[in-house]
């Protein structure tokens, strides 16, 4: 399945799991579990039927606010990963249980920085 990257007029409530247990299509989320995160969970909203397969969110992890890995009950998703050094592209990876993997393009990616160094 493919699909682009979501527009993000507004964005700030696809972040908040208080928020998006409100919206109709998470209201029942067992609570040991959670609903999907910023662009996934604007896309099962608008498409709940095409998204509701990867199941329910078991927690996520944002790797310094530029990339995020969500894990589901069928598989993980990770990204926006950037593709290119010169343009600003980038790819989501989606990691079945089933040994599958699926590469998804999207239409920017985050800027490259530098990883602090332990010291």
């Amino acid at each position: 399945m493919r699909q682009l990257d979501p527009d993000w007029p507004d964005e700030g409530k696809y972040y908040v799991d208080a928020d998006l247990r409100k919206m109709p299509m998470f209201s029942h989320i067992p609570k040991r579990l959670y609903p999907p995160h910023g662009g996934i969970a604007k896309h099962w909203r608008d498409e709940p039927d095409r998204w509701k397969w990867i199941g329910w969110r078991q927690w996520h992890c944002d790797l310094y606010g530029l990339v995020s890995d969500q894990k589901f009950e069928n598989g993980w998703i990770i990204g926006v990963l950037r593709v290119s050094q010169t343009r600003n592209a980038g790819e989501v990876i989606v990691l079945l249980n089933d040994d599958k993997w699926i590469p998804v393009q999207a239409n920017s990616a985050p800027n490259c920085k530098a990883i602090p160094r332990a010291p």
